[in-house]
């Protein structure tokens, strides 16, 4: 998996990643460094980080969720081939 924040406003920050089908085998890991990441960049950097996930990807709405991130709504139509995502987001 390869993933960042890159500031979005002053502020804000957007949260991305890639993976592939195998992000998985080190999940244990890798949700430890990301929450202390999120942390430190919501104490240091920024009061709001964001993330868009696409609608059909439960396994990243869970693991968002699970590092402290909220459904916020839904961006209907919003994919290149009409597919939905969600705005995830986590404040201070």
């Amino acid at each position: 998996m390869i993933g960042g924040i890159v500031p979005a406003t002053p502020g804000v920050g957007q949260v991305w990643a890639f993976g592939t089908d195998q992000w998985r085998s080190g999940i244990v890991e890798l949700t430890r460094f990301v929450r202390k990441l999120f942390t430190d960049a919501l104490e240091h950097d920024y009061h709001r980080l964001q993330a868009l996930v696409w609608s059909e990807h439960t396994d990243s709405i869970r693991w968002l969720s699970a590092l402290g991130f909220e459904i916020e709504g839904t961006m209907k139509q919003s994919g290149k081939n009409g597919e939905d995502f969600l705005s995830m987001g986590r404040v201070r």
